[in-house]
């Protein structure tokens, strides 16, 4: 009894992404994501860590979020072309720098929960250290969050150098944009 009040007692977060529809639930991981940068963000206003300015631009991103999604959901045309490249791939990549890593990890989930294709996420800051021998012609990578980073565009050459790999680069930021 004293655990069942317990329980009770801890304040539950209630996220309210709506009903699972697939295995890959998308809606559950980014709605995840939203409520721990929330989080940290009331966490360093809290310990005095967090201007009002740099609070103001978190939340306008975060704001951004639902525009975001409309502009990848408007790249579907692009995303299927560019995703019958994986179709005879037994193998995938995926490269994310700092906060970007989770999607990296999320995206090689997605790719092996829906298509069965062998998928790993990895930091990009990580690719010299072992799976760059992995990296041939027959394992795409996708890259997101390396724009402007200098240890993920030292990387590009050696994954294109590497047997041939092709790859995508899905960043904002990126001339060119997937290729």
């Amino acid at each position: 009894r004293q655990q069942r009040r317990n329980r009770q007692r801890i304040p539950l977060p209630c996220f309210r992404a709506g009903p699972e529809i697939g295995v890959a639930s998308t809606k559950a991981f980014t709605t995840q994501l939203a409520a721990l940068f929330l989080l940290a963000v009331t966490l360093a206003k809290q310990t005095g860590r967090l201007t009002p300015e740099l609070e103001a631009g978190h939340l306008a991103a975060l704001r951004y979020l639902s525009v975001a999604v409309q502009k990848v959901l408007a790249l579907e045309l692009a995303i299927k072309l560019w995703s019958g490249r994986f179709a005879d791939k037994h193998h995938a990549l995926f490269l994310g720098r700092g906060p970007h890593f989770p999607i990296g990890l999320e995206g090689a989930l997605k790719l092996k929960e829906i298509s069965c294709i062998h998928a790993e996420g990895y930091p990009a800051d990580e690719l010299n250290h072992g799976p760059l021998a992995l990296v041939d012609q027959d394992m795409p990578v996708v890259r997101r969050g390396c724009a402007g980073v200098q240890t993920a565009i030292r990387a590009q050459p050696k994954i294109h150098a590497s047997k041939g790999a092709g790859h995508c680069c899905w960043c904002r930021d990126c001339e060119g944009g997937m290729t």
